[in-house]
């Protein structure tokens, strides 16, 4: 069936918390934000919560972010050797991700007055947006990892070597992106915090 079809394929871009997390965060890098807020709980297994003030995403796009490479910035195949300039050029991330989580998410164009949330599973929207109260930018919420493929977790390191996999992660980007503000929170504890601001 194609819902498991889905789950198979998910499996090859999302195998552990911290691929979610890289593939958030480059999609807000991809996004021109200027402030990146991660949030973990529990490794990640719970919650991974990604804050950031990029560009959002329209209404008319919501319907379409996690279906299967429907976010490629890939329009063919030489693409792939000369024209690569985001992270997110495949466009299968947050497809995988609806396939193996509870996902939603929250986001504002500067042209919008309301922010909309829309939730998703297995690459679908649920239903419509609704209006709620929101800055400019993108929350992309991701519960419940692998809820529904229980023996996935039990192979799966636990949640202290996720928190530290993440905060690698988003220490090295925050060297790489100086320009780039980068908060790291772990179960409630912030962990890292660069500023921004600047190319050191």
């Amino acid at each position: 069936s194609p819902d498991v079809i889905n789950q198979i394929a998910a499996g090859e871009v999302i195998h552990q918390p911290i691929n979610v997390v890289k593939e958030l965060f480059e999609n807000a890098l991809d996004a021109n934000a200027t402030k990146v807020e991660i949030n973990l709980q529990n490794g990640g297994f719970s919650l991974i919560q990604i804050i950031d003030d990029g560009c959002g995403i329209s209404k008319q796009d919501l319907p379409n972010v996690c279906l299967r490479h429907s976010t490629s910035k890939i329009h063919q195949f030489i693409d792939l050797t000369t024209k690569l300039s985001t992270f997110g050029f495949r466009g299968e991330a947050l497809f995988s991700m609806s396939c193996v989580s509870h996902l939603s998410i929250i986001t504002k164009t500067e042209n919008s007055d309301i922010a909309l949330l829309a939730n998703y599973e297995n690459g679908q929207m649920i239903g419509a947006p609704e209006p709620v109260s929101s800055v400019n930018g993108t929350i992309v919420e991701v519960r419940d990892i692998f809820y529904n493929k229980p023996e996935k977790i039990r192979a799966i390191p636990d949640s202290s070597s996720q928190n530290r996999q993440v905060l690698q992660m988003a220490t090295q980007y925050s060297i790489a992106y100086p320009q780039v503000s980068v908060i790291v929170n772990l179960d409630g504890k912030e962990r890292l915090h660069t500023f921004g601001n600047t190319n050191t």
